[in-house]
């Protein structure tokens, strides 16, 4: 099967055969494996001894969210996909480096939200076991 895995709004993944677009997703996390309800901004399979060339297997994949939790997902045989929490990210904050510029302060500031923004997920393409979040 050719599988696509997709990140929903609303902090779900889905599990899809795109060579049967027809048919309903072939697994889906809920509240109970993946309890987070931010919009997931990245997936990426991660890539296992024996995937080209070698006997059919399903990888694992990794889904980032905008609350900042690293989750690895695994397809079993059941319509829900497996996950468990890698990590969850903080937002940090402090003063920068280098130079110090004086500007003038805004009239209003700008304030952040909570959330540490993971927008990307890179594997390391030499340790398999190594991601980072950016």
């Amino acid at each position: 099967p050719q599988l696509l895995a997709i990140g929903l709004h609303n902090g779900s993944v889905e599990v899809r055969n795109i060579s049967q677009p027809e048919q309903p997703p072939l697994a889906i996390s809920h509240r109970i494996t993946s309890p987070h309800f931010e919009p997931v901004t990245a997936i990426r399979w991660i890539r296992i001894a024996g995937d080209v060339g070698g006997p059919a297997v399903i990888t694992p994949f990794l889904a980032i969210s905008r609350a900042g939790a690293v989750t690895k997902y695994r397809l079993i045989n059941s319509p829900h996909l497996l996950g468990f929490e890698q990590q969850r990210l903080q937002r940090a904050e402090g003063e920068l480096e280098g130079l110090k510029i004086d500007r003038p302060v805004p009239a209003a500031s700008l304030q952040a939200n909570r959330h540490p923004q993971c927008l990307e997920l890179v594997l390391d393409p030499v340790q398999a076991d190594i991601y980072y979040v950016l």
